[in-house]
């Protein structure tokens, strides 16, 4: 009787925790959403959120259904091999899942961000050697993105160029003054004809983009906060948070700045020419305000936009096509490279465990301790049998 009910127990949690991985998921995708835009979701983001919760699951499927096969494998090497690649296995399938419920996750900016991210603990144990690695990433990275960005709009993805141009009208400046370089004319004749560039730049640039930054950033701290709470450290989340602010403010301020001033040094003249890499790497040591872990997603997030610029322009000469399946293909790659990471991680943020359940190194501490809880509690259970038996002869 007790055993028959360990099983439907076993195999009820084994239903329940890809269900609730699968709701959750979907919940936090779409909470940002909220949050940002202010606005109803529309039928794009519902699937997307739809197709993140389908990852979770799935994952949290394939994983269960790995662990029990290594439970009841009497080979040695099946069981060496479950323990060591679970994790990548079931992240592997989980984003074929995820592009077949909406193909859009097989973009290419998502596609190339994600296989970055994934090399990232091959980076990590270097910074340490070489602490200057992620603002050599940020400074190639804004070297190629810019240049790219600033040509041809359509070389970056649709709401990255959204975003920058964001940018441009919050310093109440229309976008076609500051595209378009009249002849012999520097671009501070068309985008601040009445003041002069100091003047612009305190008064327009440096308010307006610690505004910008502070509404980014909010948000996003919030959702980061919360799964901590109430044990946060307000303090802390409260430096990084000017951190942050100080990072990006500073750097689009320093791209007005170089921008505005190598048109006023050549005016009239093409302002992505060879020039422009000449004082590009300036503001890339505004990334030395953040946290040094911080650096480093800031350059891969950089990067990705640089290396998609570069797909996109081979693409609009005809030189590459997308593929689904090839984006889906590289996807599962960077799922499987970045859960095999993960399963030694220590210490998970309490999302992830939430949506994935304890990583592998976190299962077997929590083995050990239920083992020993039990161990307790039978030395303590034969102590009082003892003492009984004692008391009885």
């Amino acid at each position: 009787m007790s055993e028959s009910f360990v099983d439907a127990e076993h195999v009820l949690r084994r239903v329940l925790n890809p269900l609730r991985s699968a709701a959750l998921g979907s919940l936090l995708y779409a909470a940002p959403f909220v949050l940002l835009k202010r606005s109803t979701l529309s039928s794009a983001t519902l699937k997307s959120a739809a197709a993140f919760g389908v990852f979770a699951g799935v994952f949290r499927a394939i994983r269960n259904v790995l662990d029990d096969l290594r439970a009841g494998s009497p080979r040695d090497s099946i069981v060496e091999v479950l323990n060591e690649y679970s994790a990548g296995i079931s992240g592997f399938i989980a984003a074929f899942a995820l592009v077949a419920t909406d193909n859009s996750f097989a973009s290419s900016l998502f596609v190339i961000w994600c296989f970055l991210k994934s090399m990232s603990p091959l980076v990590l144990p270097s910074i340490k050697s070489a602490p200057w690695m992620p603002l050599a990433i940020t400074t190639l990275a804004t070297t190629i993105a810019l240049p790219a960005g600033y040509r041809k709009a359509e070389l970056h993805h649709p709401s990255y160029s959204t975003f920058l141009h964001s940018w441009v009208h919050a310093a109440g400046v229309k976008l076609e003054h500051w595209n378009k370089v009249l002849p012999g004319k520097s671009l501070s004749h068309r985008v601040h004809p009445d003041m002069s560039l100091a003047r612009f730049m305190v008064t327009r640039i440096f308010t307006s983009t610690f505004i910008m930054s502070c509404k980014l950033y909010a948000p996003l701290y919030v959702l980061w906060s919360l799964p901590k709470f109430p044990h946060f450290d307000v303090a802390s989340t409260t430096v990084n948070f000017s951190r942050s602010v100080l990072f990006l403010a500073s750097y689009v301020s320093c791209l007005w700045a170089g921008i505005l001033i190598a048109s006023l040094i050549r005016p009239g003249r093409n302002l992505y020419g060879a020039g422009m890499y000449s004082w590009l790497w300036i503001p890339s040591l505004c990334v030395l305000f953040e946290r040094p872990r911080r650096q480093l997603d800031l350059g891969i997030y950089i990067m990705a936009h640089a290396v998609n610029s570069i797909y996109r322009g081979l693409k609009l000469r005809g030189d590459l096509r997308p593929n689904t399946f090839v984006g889906a293909l590289l996807l599962g790659c960077s799922a499987a490279a970045t859960f095999h990471s993960w399963r030694t991680s220590p210490k998970s943020m309490k999302v992830v465990r939430m949506l994935f359940g304890p990583s592998d190194l976190e299962r077997e501490k929590e083995q050990k301790c239920s083992s020993l809880e039990r161990d307790e509690v039978g030395g303590v259970e034969r102590a009082g049998r003892k003492g009984k038996e004692r008391q009885a002869s």
